[in-house]
């Protein structure tokens, strides 16, 4: 079986979704045979999405620092307008490439780990880590709440499958989205190197 994971979430400043995809794809890779497992993007994709990253790095450290890091909600009106414009019209293009990408690479399965997938005709599955954006929006960028609203409930229907990161959450996310018990699995998330117990005095001195 040949798969494609989805790390675009791992491109610019990552969020736990972000960590969690970078991990999923270190860890796949190494216990995968060749060809097994592949990423996307890769190439001018992967060179585009850092491009826009960056830009919109600096769009929100120009805002100030009361800005939200992960919305363009400091900004003037016709700044977000372009900001968005610019944005749908990236995303345009990285979907058009990963489509001819899922075309060309021969894959069985396509990973998305970052709750919405992209569109294609490969088997899909995706990972919903939590439905906080959801059941709180309050807790979130408007930006984001948007972007759910507009995409999240269409990418579940592009789904076969669904994993969840607890057993609480696969409970939620079957009882919120109203999918059968068979659709939803729980994969507990591993240990990254560099987490584990501290020496104790480094720990006292933190504290301290």
């Amino acid at each position: 079986m040949r798969a494609l994971l989805n790390t675009l979430s791992t491109v610019g400043a990552r969020t736990g979704v972000g960590h969690y995809a970078s991990e999923l794809a270190r860890r796949l890779l190494e216990q995968s045979a060749p060809g097994e497992i592949d990423v996307f993007p890769r190439g001018w994709a992967l060179g585009a999405a850092r491009a826009w990253a960056r830009f919109r790095r600096n769009i929100v450290r120009q805002a100030g620092p009361d800005a939200c890091p992960s919305s363009a909600s400091g900004q003037p009106r016709w700044r977000r307008r372009l900001l968005g414009r610019v944005r749908d019209g990236g995303l345009a293009l990285l979907e058009r490439n990963f489509r001819a990408t899922c075309r060309r690479g021969g894959y069985d399965l396509y990973h998305e780990p970052n709750f919405i997938p992209l569109e294609s005709d490969l088997l899909t599955i995706a990972t919903i880590p939590d439905l906080s954006v959801l059941l709180h929006p309050e807790w979130h960028p408007a930006e984001r709440v948007a972007d759910h609203e507009r995409r999240f409930r269409i990418g579940l229907g592009r789904c076969t499958h669904f994993l969840t990161i607890s057993e609480s959450g696969r409970e939620e996310v079957i009882r919120t989205l109203g999918l059968r018990r068979a659709q939803v699995s729980r994969t507990y998330m591993g240990v990254r190197p560099g987490l584990g117990p501290l020496p104790a005095e480094q720990v006292q001195a933190t504290l301290k």
